[in-house]
């Protein structure tokens, strides 16, 4: 086989090892990324690797030469790539630390200044992209651990970056969010509203479907929303605690006492005390008088 050919098989199969390596390099799960946001990816490390194993070529280096350039220029670009997302990492460390009670204060208080530490200074930084993903992620994480309100700080930080595509529409999530937890529910309405109906990515349409339920909870239309909770179509697993909250709200706004708390008891089973607080405080906000 030429160094030609060669190359081009390297080529191929550093794009695929970044492909895989994806989840560990941002920390963030692989059913988060939509195919376009993966292809600069793939691109970049193909580019690289073809860039160093073609200069060899051109030098008319022998075959294993030729592999070695290529292996080392795709290596280049996922190691350039993997730095971009350091924030990112850390702030996943910090997040996982939510869990655990005796860390769960340290880590709520950690993450803001670690946000802040991370942020690129520079204007055009191709890491701030990078950086402001991290925000909406410390965000998401906050909110799955009934802490609204440190949620919307982090947020609140990312003023002034302009999100496009995915991105926004998942700020806009993460916004609808905090704002349905602040029994603020008409700005919880017009940053669900902003989202657009179809969305690449399923877990994003999950997590619109669920809000969308909570919201028409919150607004009155409590047969509206159990319609959306018992129409789910995405796994099981998705935005559970999302969806019981909705029910909870849902039986509160129609006078249904025991089927709330009978779900208020579920989201205590399977999500903690913790966030059965924070359901019972949203149902009663809403209750029927």
């Amino acid at each position: 086989m030429t160094s030609f050919w060669i190359v081009l098989l390297a080529a191929g199969a550093m794009a695929i090892a970044g492909l895989m390596l994806v989840p560990t390099l941002t920390g963030i799960p692989r059913e988060r990324w939509a195919a376009h946001t993966l292809r600069p990816i793939v691109v970049q490390i193909v580019v690289g690797s073809l860039a160093a194993g073609m200069t060899s070529v051109a030098f008319r280096a022998p075959p294993t030469w030729a592999l070695g350039f290529a292996a080392f220029g795709g290596t280049l670009a996922i190691l350039r790539f993997g730095h971009r997302y350091t924030p990112m990492r850390r702030i996943k460390r910090l997040t996982r630390a939510l869990s655990i009670d005796s860390e769960r204060a340290r880590a709520i208080a950690e993450i803001g200044p670690e946000l802040d530490r991370g942020r690129p200074t520079m204007p055009g930084d191709p890491r701030l992209a990078a950086w402001a993903h991290a925000a909406l992620v410390a965000a998401a994480y906050l909110i799955d651990a009934d802490e609204p309100e440190a949620a919307r700080g982090v947020l609140e930080r990312t003023s002034g970056i302009v999100f496009n595509g995915i991105s926004l529409a998942n700020r806009a999530l993460i916004w609808a969010h905090v704002e349905v937890f602040a029994n603020a529910t008409a700005k919880a309405r017009s940053a669900l509203d902003s989202v657009p109906r179809t969305l690449e990515t399923p877990l994003l349409a999950a997590h619109r479907d669920g809000l969308e339920a909570l919201v028409l909870a919150c607004e009155g239309d409590g047969l509206g929303a159990l319609s959306r909770v018992e129409a789910w179509k995405y796994a099981d697993s998705w935005y559970g605690k999302l969806r019981l909250t909705a029910r909870a709200v849902a039986h509160a706004s129609r006078g249904e006492t025991a089927l709330r708390e009978r779900t208020e008891h579920e989201i205590e089973r399977r999500f903690g005390a913790r966030a059965a607080e924070t359901a019972r405080a949203l149902a009663n906000a809403h209750a029927a008088s």
